[in-house]
């Protein structure tokens, strides 16, 4: 199989997010506060992109199956969207 880098290798992003997680909740590396605001700075990064993702995936997924069980008992309750399909 083909492995694509960059924006596309979603799973060595949350590798990386899990990395950064672990080097964070490491008790001395507040000591060293540039470094710690690097990481930061990362799982920030990282965390935006992977919402993004999340979000694109699950919007991309609504429109080729339909709404979620869940989606549908909102709309029923309040007024419903507008559909661009």
């Amino acid at each position: 199989m083909m492995r694509y880098g960059g924006i596309f290798d979603v799973s060595g992003r949350r590798e990386r997010l899990e990395e950064v997680e672990r080097e964070l909740a490491e008790s001395d590396i507040w000591s060293d506060a540039p470094r710690a605001e690097v990481l930061a700075r990362e799982r920030a990064a990282l965390e935006a992109v992977g919402t993004g993702l999340d979000r694109l995936f699950a919007s991309s997924l609504s429109r080729i199956f339909g709404p979620t069980p869940l989606e549908r008992k909102y709309w029923r309750e309040n007024e419903q969207p507008s559909r661009l399909w």
